[in-house]
């Protein structure tokens, strides 16, 4: 029997546990997280705005594990020993035979702890529950979402309908230092969203970034001032921080270079956010399709790699991308060709019904859809 321990119970990680399944009598399962859900994260903005539920878009990883017979173990992890071939953790050492880091992502604060600890991430379930909280408390005068990519216009968009449907005016803020929404997409995006926000009332300030925040106020680079603002980060995330102290490969997110078979060493796969995969010369974008392709790729190899059988490349196929806005409004790319409107808005959570972890959980998001009319609002 191989001991195979997955980190990470994410897109990836659940991938590869659910194919591993079908092996299971030759292979001993682990599965490490420090959390004990699973968040679907594509839904997390509209957890801001109330429209569905968080008990749709959360899964217990121990509930998963016990169901499955397989292992769980609730810790984080501080280092691996690739020599040895342990996971070290807050709990304890485990041996294994294979290993497949899937670690996932999580927001990156460029070094600065002031800023960390004055401001509310999305990284989780929890993280979107504490901040959604807070939006309509007398503390604050506004909401301030520092970086204008995806997350950011997400989350400012669910943030003023949320404002709407309790008839409360606040002013929301999106801060991005480039020129544009969405950098790095095709402009004709970024003007897309600008438009968009513009009809929400959504204040942008272009060309600038935040020196720093204290006392809920924030310090923009251009001298300007915030004050009593309800900071959400979003400009950036990067590799969980173990993964800087492997001693391996990674690109400037920290995210672990592998090879085009998702390994980097002969016992050890990364996939998900966590893996860094260079396609066409750049590392090969974030996304959920790609976690879940990259899980399957892995479930694979590793059973080859046990029968010593020639193992598959992955070859990513890209199905596109979409920004949901509301009101009927978001872009992207479909197929290779541009999309926007509410083709947009349904190709969106129609998979994000399908990739919904349980049935229950994929009722429960067409309910909240149907009742908050986010097709028409």
């Amino acid at each position: 029997m191989k001991k195979v321990i997955i980190i990470g119970g994410g897109f990836c990680g659940l991938t590869v546990l659910n194919r591993l399944l079908w092996h299971k009598d030759r292979l001993v399962l682990r599965l490490i997280d420090k959390k004990t859900s699973f968040d679907f994260l594509p839904c997390l903005p509209d957890v801001l705005s109330g429209l569905i539920s968080p008990d749709y878009i959360s899964c217990s990883l121990p509930e998963i594990c016990q169901s499955k017979g397989v292992s769980f173990t609730n810790s984080e992890v501080l280092s691996i020993d690739f020599e040895q071939r342990q996971v070290i953790t807050k709990v304890g050492s485990f041996d294994y035979d294979y290993l497949v880091i899937a670690s996932g992502s999580e927001t990156n604060f460029y070094g600065n702890q002031t800023i960390e600890n004055n401001s509310s991430k999305l990284n989780d379930l929890t993280d979107a529950l504490g901040f959604a909280d807070k939006i309509a408390s007398e503390d604050y005068d506004c909401c301030v979402i520092v970086g204008g990519g995806y997350s950011g216009v997400e989350a400012a968009a669910n943030i003023k309908r949320y404002l709407k449907s309790i008839n409360l005016k606040k002013r929301v803020i999106l801060i991005e230092r480039s020129q544009a929404l969405l950098p790095g997409l095709e402009q004709w995006m970024g003007r897309y969203a600008l438009n968009a926000l513009r009809k929400f009332q959504v204040e942008m300030i272009f060309g600038v970034s935040v020196d720093n925040i204290s006392d809920e106020t924030v310090f923009l680079s251009n001298g300007e001032t915030l004050s009593r603002s309800l900071v959400l980060w979003t400009a950036g995330v990067r590799g969980v921080e173990f993964v800087d102290k492997l001693n391996l490969k990674s690109d400037p997110q920290s995210r672990i270079k592998v090879n085009q078979f998702l390994k980097v060493n002969e016992y050890c796969f990364v996939g998900g956010d966590a893996a860094s995969f260079d396609y066409h010369g750049f590392p090969l974008r974030m996304g959920v399709q790609f976690s879940v392709a990259q899980g399957k790729i892995i479930s694979d190899n590793l059973v080859r790699s046990i029968r010593r059988w020639p193992l598959k490349s992955f070859k990513p196929v890209d199905l596109g991308y979409v920004i949901p806005i509301g009101k009927g409004q978001g872009c992207g790319k479909i197929l290779g060709e541009d999309a926007w409107g509410p083709c947009v808005i349904f190709l969106h959570y129609l998979m994000c019904i399908f990739r919904a972890q349980s049935f229950k959980n994929k009722i429960g998001m067409v309910k909240g859809l149907l009742k908050g009319g986010r097709l028409l609002w």
